[in-house]
């Protein structure tokens, strides 16, 4: 299957027209080069940043259309294109705003529309959340959409992967992270690479870059394989189009899921765990740890901590541990070993907000609660590298003002 992202600068209402232009054109370049799928970012039409609820309802006033126009000119493209699209928008239902994706098959028929379901920061301005996370069914197969943040949080991802997504598209506004000039998202850098290598699916993002509202975007947009491998990816600064290759998953594919009962009930709020389950808990997982423990050289003594967990290479591989420990306050993580991918290590720090202490043998090497690899610091002794964090940074997890990624969990809507 050949999938194509299609990465557009930010623009407001204002400039639907402009916008709706640059929509058509991409997807002909994406025709041209042979696509099968067209991947356009999160409301890339009108806008994503619309300012307020008031500013958009003027908009409307003023003449910008309704929703229903944008799905007609997708149906058109696809139809007239023999390309299946999935495009961002602004929907409106019942007096609601939700930041939705269409998807329309190359015979122009809409197959479905999912919203998202984590709202980041100013998302709670003007957009109510969606509550579906399921697949949609198509031609090409059992294709998910996840909007943006929601690919922040493990357990959305993990859900469309249990309900037999055979392909994740992103339709997404990846917002700077990184100090003025220098652009920087996490799920760019390596949380969508984390996301399919876990789940065993591709994942085609497409991203906005310049800026909407203030608000300024990383471009970055890009097709990776069940494998977790960056097939294309675009610039930071670019009107472009990617194109890539990707093999859909197989229904049959293995995920990894909780396979302790203990970590499904925290997980999915189920009933409490009561001390002795905890001790039980955290004791299955300090045991593998302490055998790659005893095989890896350079390991200190377990920290008589309980805001330390320790974990062997694999089980952090999973990300139910981690996030269960997290639940249950943990802020750190020993993890002891090398067969797990330095992507999915700086996904659990940067899904959990934690510290992660990672031995791989003589090598060491930390993350931050962002999932950023911390230097060593400097005037260490010769040979002696040191690392200096303050664990009290993980009590807060926040990843942006109002978006809380463990607050913000809505666990009756996930399977694992």
């Amino acid at each position: 299957m050949r999938v194509a992202v299609c990465q557009m600068p930010g623009a407001t209402t204002q400039f639907w027209q402009d916008s709706l232009a640059l929509i058509e054109s991409l997807a002909d370049a994406a025709a041209r080069r042979q696509a099968d799928l067209a991947v356009f970012p999160e409301c890339a039409w009108p806008a994503y940043h619309l300012g307020s609820r008031a500013s958009y309802d003027a908009a409307r006033r003023g003449g910008l259309p309704g929703p229903a126009h944008l799905l007609d000119v997708a149906a058109g493209l696809a139809r007239r294109l023999r390309l299946m699209i999935c495009v961002g928008f602004v929907e409106e239902r019942d007096n609601r705003l939700l930041n939705s994706a269409a998807l329309v098959g190359a015979d122009g028929a809409l197959l479905g529309v999912r919203s998202k379901s984590f709202l980041w920061d100013f998302d709670h301005d003007w957009f109510t959340a969606g509550d579906r996370i399921e697949p949609i069914d198509t031609p090409l197969g059992r294709v998910g959409i996840m909007i943006c943040a929601d690919a922040r949080l493990p357990e959305i991802p993990a859900t469309l992967a249990a309900r037999g997504a055979q392909l994740i598209v992103q339709p997404t506004a990846w917002v700077n992270g990184g100090a003025p000039g220098q652009l920087w998202n996490p799920q760019a850098d390596f949380l969508i690479r984390a996301r399919a290598e876990e789940f065993g699916v591709p994942i085609a993002s497409a991203s906005k870059w310049s800026q909407e509202g203030g608000t300024t975007f990383v471009g970055s947009s890009l097709v990776c394989s069940a494998a977790g491998d960056i097939l294309t990816q675009l610039g930071t600064s670019e009107t472009a189009i990617g194109i890539a290759e990707i093999e859909p998953a197989s229904r049959a594919s293995e995920i990894r899921r909780p396979t302790l009962p203990l970590e499904r009930r925290v997980l999915l709020n189920g009933p409490p765990l009561d001390t002795a389950e905890v001790s039980e808990l955290r004791r299955e997982w300090a045991r593998g740890a302490e055998a790659a423990a005893a095989r890896t050289p350079g390991v200190p003594p377990a920290a008589a901590s309980s805001n330390v967990q320790r974990l062997a290479a694999a089980e952090a591989g999973r990300f139910a541990p981690c996030r269960a420990a997290t639940l249950l306050g943990v802020r750190c993580f020993d993890v002891i070993g090398a067969g797990v991918s330095e992507p999915l290590i700086r996904a659990r720090a940067a899904e959990n907000r934690v510290f992660i202490t990672w031995y791989r043998g003589e090598d060491v090497r930390i993350c931050d609660v962002r999932g950023r690899r911390l230097p060593p610091q400097p005037g260490a002794a010769d040979g002696i590298e040191c690392f200096r964090f303050d664990d009290r940074e993980a009590l807060d997890k926040r990843v942006a003002d109002r978006t809380d990624i463990i607050a913000d969990r809505t666990p009756a809507m996930y399977e694992f």
